[in-house]
This record gives C-alpha cells, structure tokens and sequence, in this order.
C-alpha cells in the first residue's frame, strides 16, 4: 500500500500541439484514467497552451506528445514546462528519431536527433539531461527508433543583496552562489568518490562564468584536479580525469594535469588565473600549485594559444564560406526534402472520388523569386476535417522549401558571435603570458569589448563580421608577434623544477606527508 504524500505531484501527460486534437483521443484519456489510478497523488490532463503553472509541478509526463509540436514552438513548449516545474523538478519527454520536419495522415511531427536535441536543451539554459536514451518501437511492424530524455529544472540561486537569506530563482542568474549550488545532492559525486572529496586539490569554474562573459543561457562548467591514489604511483592503477556529464565537471589527475600545463594547453592553464572568490576548492596543495604556476609558462603558449586561436578562426572562415555558397549547395538537404514531401503529398492525396490535389515546383510568378511551390486543386463536397489535416500537410512542405537559401539566423548569429569573442579572448589571455608571465582567465577590464562581440556588435546583417573586428583581430595578431618577440619566458619550462615539484606532490598523496 502506497503511502499517500502530502505535497502535491501533477503528471501532465499528452501535451500536444494548438491545432491538433490528439490530446482528446480515446487511448490519451485511457492512460490518464489509469495514470490516475496508479498515482497517489492529483494528476492533469491538458494541451501545452492550457499551462498555467508557476513552480507548482513536481514532475511533468510528456511520452510521445512533444513530437506533435511544430519546431519553431518547440521551445516555447519546454518554456512553459519550465515554468510550471518546482526548483529541481523534472520532466519525461520523448520524440521520434530523426531530422526532419513533416505531416503524416495530417498530424504534424517534429523529429530529433541526439545533436539536434542537445542543441535546442542547451540553447534554453533552464534545464539538465539527467538522462538520454535511444529505444525501438514497441509495437509492431514499426521500424521507428525514439529519443527519451529526463531533465531537470536548473536550480539557480541568488543572493539578495538586501537580504541575508537565499532567494531561488528560474528567470534570472544574477550573483551565483556556487558554494551552495556545489553542496546539492547533484553534485554529491564530489564528496563520495574515492578518488575526489579530500583528495581535491583544486576545484573553480570553467567556461564563461570563469572568463566573466556568461549570460543567462550560459552552462555551468566546474573544473578541477585531484591526486592520485598511491595505487597509481606505486601499483597498477591508472587515472586521468573524472568526468561528470550531468554537471559538465572534469577534474583531471595531477600527473595528467601537469603533462597538459607543460604544453600550455588553454583550458588548463585557465584552471590557475582565477580570482580568488572563483575557486570553490583550494586546499594547501591546491595553493602552492596556483602560486607555482609560472614554471609550466614558457614559449609553448604561442603555438597553444594560437592553435586555439585558429581553430575558431577557421569556425568563423567556414561558416561564413558556407553562407556565400550557391542556393542549392547550401540546403540540398531541404530541396531533398522537399521533393520528398512533394512526391509522398501527391501519392496520398492526388486522385479521390471527390476531386484531385497536386503541389508541384515550377517557375516563380513572383518576379522577386526564381521558383516556388504551385498547387492544382479540383475539389466538391470534401470534408472540411480531412482539408484542414490536408492544409497542415502542405504548410509544411512550405515550411520546408521557404528554408533553402536561409540559415537559422539567431541560432548561427549566436554561435558564431560566440567564437569571435572566445577568439580575440584567447589572444588577451596568451599576450597576458607572453608579456607579464602571468595567466589571467577572469577578464574584468575586458569585457566592455568581449561582451560586445558576444552580443553581435560586430556582426553585419548579411551574417560576415565588419572591417572594425577583423582591424581589431589584426592589431591582436601584431600584439601576439610583438609578445612573442619581447618575452623573457624560456622556450620551454625548467624540467628540473617541475620534476621536484611533482615529486613534492607525489609524495604527499602516497604518504600524507
């Protein structure tokens, strides 16, 4: 017998679309009556439009029912999802597998695959995967795979300056307790495995929030280092980071984190130019690496730093190659589509007893277009439930053939405006290097000029980046080969010291002493 709870828990199961009618079939109100019947506790039923929670729902049921959501409403589906989950609460929710958009016996579908997906999550900042899964098709003569995942609402608090007490918060990140967030029971992994808890010598922020240009959709990224078991200086144990895809937290091995810091590898060296409140972790040993950080410093950096440099660089060349391509090069995918849409449309509704319907491409009336999508129809007496499914199925195939020649603006816009900005950033950092021996990873009197980059300032309407960012990116470039000349850091580190140094940390983490 199930003890009942006190607290309230709703199971929203089937929410669907605006236009369609699914969310009233006979099998939805079958599984809400024995949803019902098997839960303890209050449960709904509704369309996702009908939604008018705010921090009420422990959990949210959406199996097969997302899917029905037309793409450019899918997040404002999960925003409203978000909305209506408590702190911490979480969400079932499954699509067919896939990468289109399309109508099948008029009702409307929207497929994902693992990227696609993980794309739109990240995109919203407001939830974690817990979990994703990939199954068949239970039932039969279905060949269809589906996407399931599990996330959860973000829990992001905030300390009220006027305050002394926490105020948690979905909407807006202001001042990010990490300490607290750090103490959840997500992150519980930190105190209970065997190689971290008192073994970490070294735990702070990573990604945006550590370089101070992070915004409300920004993830949260905690990165670290630990010392080794003595089984993997003295036995046959072997160990080089431990990662944690729930939280986006990597802590590295310290004999793996040197090997990487004498290369001057970026997301490394980043770990020792915090500001101080930016370390969540930093026991005595912690410390003495921070303040030894300048023997991994050498003229490595150059090629590291610059190697990373290009790297988004090249992201910036190719996208924009991309967008300067011939119509037809650039959405291939979608005209196949298309025709696709076109041939299986004209199948299942080209001859009926009461009339006949074909959608085909020819040249454009429209002078401002080279072609686009005609319609014959010859229809009397024909039901109006079976043309509105019909209209549904020609929308988009629309949809689809307005997207040749057009990319996803904000989407792109965003992404590459992001790689322009970690990439005048990678410069700062390795000039930083070069010129005053010193890692600086927080970029307090930088961020006037990297926020604006973030943001588009620099980016023209047509998706290429003005001449003012490209005379900013050459006067870096000029400032890395000045750098590179004036240096006084030797070519490579002083293996000596830094075998001493390691010997030091070593030791400690066999004996303790």
């Amino acid at each position: 017998m199930r003890k009942k709870r006190s607290d309230s828990i709703y199971t929203l199961y089937a929410i669907i679309g605006w236009w369609e009618d699914c969310a009233d079939s006979e099998d939805d109100l079958i599984m809400y009556e024995h949803t019902r019947s098997v839960l303890d506790v209050p449960v709904v039923h509704m369309k996702a439009e009908a939604m008018g929670f705010k921090k009420e729902l422990d959990a949210v049921w959406a199996c097969a029912s997302l899917l029905h959501v037309p793409g450019t409403q899918q997040k404002n589906v999960l925003v409203l999802i978000g909305e209506a989950l408590k702190p911490s609460g979480i969400c079932y929710c499954s699509w067919k597998y896939g990468d289109e958009e399309r109508t099948d016996n008029g009702r409307h579908f929207t497929d994902y695959t693992e990227q696609s997906l993980g794309g739109l999550l990240n995109s919203m900042g407001i939830f974690k995967v817990m979990n994703r899964w990939i199954t068949d098709d239970v039932r039969i003569n279905k060949d269809q795979k589906w996407i399931n995942v599990i996330i959860k609402k973000i829990v992001k608090i905030v300390i009220q300056s006027d305050e002394s007490r926490y105020d948690l918060l979905w909407e807006r990140v202001e001042n990010m307790d990490f300490r607290a967030l750090m103490n959840t029971t997500e992150y519980d992994f930190l105190r209970t495995n065997e190689r971290l808890g008192d073994r970490i010598m070294l735990l702070g922020l990573g990604g945006s929030y550590a370089y101070g240009t992070n915004n409300e959709g920004s993830d949260i990224d905690f990165r670290g280092v630990t010392l080794m078991l003595p089984s993997d200086l003295l036995g046959l144990t072997e160990f080089e980071q431990y990662e944690d895809d729930k939280t986006d937290t990597v802590i590295y091995g310290f004999n793996k984190l040197v090997k990487l810091l004498l290369e001057c590898n970026p997301n490394t060296c980043e770990m020792l130019g915090l500001d101080e409140e930016q370390y969540l972790i930093k026991s005595k040993l912690g410390q003495e690496l921070v303040d030894n950080s300048g023997l991994f410093l050498s003229k490595r950096a150059i090629k590291s730093f610059g190697g990373y440099a290009d790297a988004q660089l090249r992201r910036l060349q190719n996208a924009i190659a991309r967008d300067t391509l011939p119509q037809t090069d650039r959405e291939k995918h979608i005209l196949k589509s298309v025709m696709n849409a076109l041939d299986d449309f004209n199948r299942r509704y080209a001859g009926k007893e009461n009339g006949s319907i074909r959608l085909y491409i020819d040249r454009a009336e429209n002078p401002k277009l080279d072609t686009e999508i005609f319609v014959d129809a010859d229809y009397k007496h024909f039901p109006l439930r079976d043309y509105t499914n019909l209209w549904g199925t020609m929308r988009t195939v629309v949809r689809d053939y307005d997207k040749i020649g057009k990319r996803n603006k904000k989407k792109d816009d965003n992404h590459l405006n992001k790689h322009a900005m970690h990439l005048i950033r990678l410069f700062m950092m390795a000039i930083d290097i070069l010129e005053k021996g010193e890692i600086r990873t927080h970029r307090k009197d930088d961020l006037p000029i990297l926020l604006a980059i973030r943001r588009g300032d620099y980016m023209l309407t047509d998706g290429t980046f003005s001449t003012e960012f490209y005379e900013m990116l050459e006067e870096y470039e000029y400032k890395l080969d000045e750098a590179a000349v004036r240096t006084v850091l030797p070519d490579n580190p002083d293996m000596e010291k830094v075998e001493a140094f390691v010997e030091h940390i070593n030791r400690y983490a066999v004996t303790g002493e």
